[in-house]
């Protein structure tokens, strides 16, 4: 999940797969402690079994949030007009959150690749969201949907609900 150049989703799925492969490594490393302890002997070090959770922990925050924010904004996407207009407080709501939790990562994973495209895809959603509470407005006339289909060169089907 470190390395270069690896999509963020692909990423995520690569650390779900180390961490099943940690955990397995984990409670082999608990039997030998215990059978070391019940036979007296001295307890084994593993430094790399625990600088591999320590990585594999900071992985886990950044990537659950990476894809918990491109799950939510993909549904946000695939939602009706008049969903989003009855849930644009909580669409601002959770765009606020994912934005608090990114900003209170932790500062290693800032240099990451990961965390510059998750801290984007938030900013960008942040861009939209003006957009979409002034679209959303009962102020909106169908005269300003039709200028704004022309622009977009798109058919928005409208509900006159």
């Amino acid at each position: 999940p470190m390395v270069e150049g690896v999509p963020p989703m692909e990423a995520a799925e690569r650390m779900r797969k180390f961490k099943r492969l940690y955990e397995e490594r984990q409670r082999k490393w608990d039997s030998y402690c215990e059978g070391e302890e019940l036979f007296g002997l001295p307890i084994t070090e593993y430094p790399e079994l625990e600088a591999c959770k320590k990585e594999l922990d900071l992985l886990d925050k950044l990537y659950s949030l990476f894809v918990n924010v491109v799950q939510t904004i993909k549904n946000y996407g695939d939602m009706m007009w008049t969903d989003v207009v009855a849930n644009i407080e909580v669409m601002t709501d959770t765009a606020t959150g994912f934005q608090s939790s990114c900003k209170r990562m932790p500062k290693a994973l800032r240099d990451w690749d990961a965390y510059g495209e998750l801290k984007k895809t938030i900013d960008d959603f942040f861009e939209v969201l003006p957009i979409l509470q002034q679209c959303a407005n009962p102020s909106m006339r169908r005269r300003h949907w039709d200028s704004i289909q022309t622009v977009c060169a798109k058919t928005i089907p409208m509900d006159d609900a």
